[in-house]
């Protein structure tokens, strides 16, 4: 199995790359051979590297909440990794417990644990001081990249978004504003621990485990679609494009979520993207119309999941929509694109 450290490494480097700094150099300033990253799935970052990666990352994005911000747009990348535990689980609790098991694969700076009691699970990342302290950079990325992304697939798992109840870390929080909007619940820095908790009622939930071949289909399109562009070099229309492909599962980034993803105000985020010529409503349309006829083309998946799958509550708005892109229903279209393949 490829190592996971190493795929979390390579997932850092194209969000990196997404957000306009060449993974090359990247690596070239954090004593890395990029050529055998990315040929080389063996290949083991040493502790420093992965520091230097975090730090240089952070400083030339110019965002000093990287690592969360590359939690929540590391959802669908993170398929492989979440896959199996999807796979052989039937409830929430189940796959927490699962995935608990292999937290250990991603880093030794954090152990995972899991307490419960009436009302409330938590999950907790429990700091290796000795580590963090010698290693800060890595434990702060790495910390908001952990508890955000392990929110993000709590998400995934179930048909509608979890409410958290709190968030809780170890560190002061630069931007409080911020990290709620990520986390949707009351946060607390420097609260001597790394953690978020939930109602206990929804591990009892059964796992959507039967959409993950639309997951898995998603990934591989994205994977796809991606590689046909430029990436780091691309315009802004372009890695904004890419950025709500990449997180479309079951919801649509609002404006604010991309906008913060960028550095930008919402405001600022609209004017840069007018001055090429394009809208974030045009760019969310064709990000909508590129996955529902991928969806179609690949026969499998009724339509009510394919809505689903793009955040349309009522099927009929997605009808709707589908015909004033293309002047036919979702089924007619089908046909029409597989008796063109016939």
């Amino acid at each position: 199995m490829e190592d996971l450290q190493h795929r979390v490494a390579l997932a850092l480097l194209s969000y990196a790359a997404q957000r306009g700094v060449a993974a090359s150099h990247l690596c070239r300033l954090s004593g890395i051979d990029y050529a055998v990253l990315a040929r080389d799935a063996s290949m083991q970052l040493t502790p420093v590297q992965f520091e230097q990666l975090w730090k240089n990352a952070a400083h030339l994005t110019q965002d000093s909440l990287f690592g969360l911000h590359f939690g929540e747009s590391m959802q669908l990348a993170a398929l492989g990794v979440v896959g199996q535990v999807i796979l052989t689980s039937n409830t929430v609790g189940e796959a927490l417990d699962h995935a608990g098991a292999m937290a250990h694969l991603l880093t030794d700076l954090y152990r995972f644990r899991i307490s419960r009691d009436s009302r409330t699970t938590t999950l907790h990342f429990m700091e290796n001081t000795r580590r963090t302290q010698r290693y800060p950079h890595t434990a702060r990325h790495f910390g908001d990249y952990l508890i955000v992304f392990a929110l993000h697939e709590l998400d995934g798992l179930l048909p509608k978004r979890i409410e958290p109840l709190s968030a809780r870390f170890p560190y002061v929080i630069p931007d409080h504003h911020e990290y709620t909007r990520i986390f949707r619940c009351p946060v607390k820095g420097k609260a001597g621990e790394l953690s978020i908790g939930f109602h206990r009622r929804y591990e009892d939930l059964a796992i959507l485990s039967a959409d993950y071949s639309l997951q898995n289909f998603l990934l591989q399109r994205v994977t796809a679609m991606c590689a046909r562009e430029p990436d780091e070099a691309a315009l802004l229309k372009q890695r904004v494009f890419h950025y709500l492909l990449s997180n479309s599962y079951r919801q649509m980034p609002g404006l604010e979520a991309v906008a913060a993803n960028f550095n930008f105000s919402p405001r600022s985020l609209q004017r840069h993207l007018g001055e090429e010529d394009t809208r974030f409503s045009d760019i969310v349309t064709r990000v909508r119309q590129q996955l529902a006829q991928d969806y179609l083309r690949a026969g499998q998946y009724p339509i009510k999941d394919i809505a689903a799958m793009l955040g349309y509550e009522e099927q009929r708005a997605f009808l709707r929509a589908f015909h004033r892109w293309t002047g036919l229903s979702p089924a007619a279209w089908r046909r029409q694109q597989q008796a063109g393949i016939a």
